[in-house]
């Protein structure tokens, strides 16, 4: 973690990280809220919304451990995603596509 001494250029998905480890460890049904709230983002009408709710999702998804994803419906989540694949913007359709290859690395999904 960074520390605060003004040197360092601390980024958002930095935060996102912090948080969602923080939450995998010690609160799952918090961090099972944020993810279904999360989803539910991925339909806004601002594309910088859709882009920042599929990175999140990609982060939670990442720190949280396998005992605790059974409330994680991965293949809605897939599904989502290849729809934001599709969506007009192209940095929400760069996001879906980096997350999809993190849950399916080596796999071409959406044929």
């Amino acid at each position: 973690m960074n520390t605060f001494d003004g040197t360092a250029e601390l980024k958002p998905e930095e935060l996102q990280v912090d948080i969602c480890r923080h939450l995998a460890k010690e609160n799952a049904e918090l961090l099972e809220n944020l993810y279904k709230i999360t989803i539910t983002y991925f339909c806004s009408s601002w594309e910088e919304m859709r882009a920042v709710a599929a990175k999140l999702a990609g982060i939670i998804l990442e720190h949280t451990d396998r005992q605790r994803m059974k409330w994680l419906d991965l293949e809605h989540l897939l599904m989502s995603l290849q729809i934001l694949e599709k969506d007009p913007s192209p940095s929400v359709q760069l996001v879906a596509t980096e997350i999809i290859s993190d849950i399916c690395p080596g796999q071409v999904l959406g044929e």
